[in-house]
């Protein structure tokens, strides 16, 4: 009996001719039987093909069964591995990695306020563009890492629990009010789902103090991050205005005492200022206030006289 052999992308065509008793034979090339069929009877013709497992057309899902090993292409293993790049996964168990872990960074034109950055496919965010201050942050998830650089040029107020963001976009500065990223500096956010709210977890020059003394009865705010107000007067006087500009919500405004004899009292009815009663600041005595930007007014928020 002869044999055929048949390789691999060949197609058998078993022509018809009436009614036939015949069978076929699949052997190797050690002329093992792999497979034998009866085509007995009559029809068009039987056809053979491997189009089913041809280069690009196998069915990977519904013919192939087992670990494929790393080495043809697989995972080596029975679960799905961190092996997807373009669709999210959620990857449970430790990872180590034994080399560098490389964030790549996105750059920002962004000018002025950012009230709304947005993250989507941006873990590392570059500041080009002449951005004033950092408001909100979209896209969060719990636990979600993002990495702010300012390349600015100058510096970018990170401002505390801003009224310009969304209330879940929001910042905790964890100064209780604003932090400068100076210009080739870099700041982490992380956000805190039970919060709603991203933290500052490193980076930035810390808080925004302006100090500076007063000798008469009215001051200016004009810093969005925390303003010292040392009375420093040479007679006792009663505080009679207070002017309220370039002011953020959650800014810190301060008022200290320096002297028992010209102590300056500030009374509760001062337009811009909601307070618990009028007071008088000797020498050492405070009284503390935080900006709502939904009221325009500074709020009490503590006192040591």
């Amino acid at each position: 009996m002869a044999f055929t052999t048949l390789s691999l992308g060949l197609t058998l065509t078993i022509p018809t001719n009436g009614t036939r008793n015949w069978g076929t034979t699949l052997r190797n090339t050690t002329w093992t039987k792999i497979s034998s069929h009866d085509h007995s009877g009559s029809g068009n013709g039987v056809q053979i093909t491997n189009a089913g497992i041809a280069n690009g057309t196998i069915n990977l899902t519904t013919k192939v069964t087992g670990i494929l090993p790393i080495a043809n292409g697989g995972t080596n293993s029975a679960t799905q591995n961190f092996v997807d790049l373009t669709t999210a996964q959620t990857i449970a168990g430790s990872k180590t990695f034994v080399d560098d872990f490389i964030l790549s960074f996105t750059d920002d034109a962004a000018t002025g306020a950012v009230n709304a950055l947005t993250t989507t496919g941006r873990t590392g965010i570059r500041f080009t563009g002449a951005v004033t201050s950092l408001n909100g942050i979209t896209n969060a998830a719990d636990a979600k890492l993002v990495a702010v650089y300012n390349d600015s040029g100058s510096a970018i107020n990170i401002a505390n629990l801003s009224g310009s963001a969304s209330a879940a976009d929001q910042i905790l500065t964890g100064t209780a009010g604003t932090v400068v990223l100076g210009s080739g500096q870099l700041a982490l956010f992380l956000y805190n789902l039970a919060d709603t709210k991203w933290l500052v977890v490193a980076g930035g020059g810390g808080s925004t103090v302006a100090q500076s003394n007063i000798t008469g009865t009215t001051a200016t705010v004009s810093s969005s991050g925390v303003q010292k107000f040392r009375y420093t007067g040479v007679s006792a006087q009663t505080f009679t205005a207070i002017t309220l500009t370039a002011i953020t919500e959650n800014a810190i405004v301060e008022f200290l005492g320096t002297s028992d004899q010209n102590a300056l009292t500030i009374p509760s009815n001062i337009a811009g200022m909601l307070m618990n009663g009028s007071v008088t600041l000797y020498a050492g005595y405070t009284i503390q206030f935080r900006y709502d930007s939904a009221l325009t007014q500074l709020v009490e928020l503590s006192r040591t006289a």
